[in-house]
């Protein structure tokens, strides 16, 4: 049943992530940032139907990365981004495939925080 499949896995992304979803932009650090970018992850690649379901829960995950970010110097960030999405950054509109639209869509979603 697909109501039940999307059940599921909101449960099951609410449970794999009850550590990050817990924190709050006060109580958030820097080394927390590759849990909230695990999180991140693990969302785009759930199903639209279930991204619905856990819209506030993608919200506050993007309030914990600017609030990571804030805390990171600036040229910090463009080095990680760069080295994160290298490949995403590398593309020409003559390489692209796509089959490169997820890493696209990272960078993009990353470029925005």
């Amino acid at each position: 049943d697909a109501v039940q499949n999307i059940i599921d896995s909101v449960e099951s992304f609410l449970l794999s992530y009850q550590n990050v979803l817990s924190l709050t932009v006060i109580t958030v650090e820097v080394t927390d940032k590759q849990d909230v970018l695990d999180a991140l992850d693990a969302y785009y690649l759930l199903s639209a139907n279930v991204k619905a379901e856990l819209t506030a829960e993608k919200a506050l995950l993007d309030s914990l990365l600017l609030e990571i970010n804030s805390q990171t110097p600036t040229e910090a960030l463009v080095l990680e981004f760069r080295t994160d999405h290298a490949t995403a950054l590398a593309l020409t509109v003559l390489t692209v495939q796509a089959s490169d639209r997820f890493i696209v869509e990272q960078a993009l979603a990353a470029y925005e925080l």
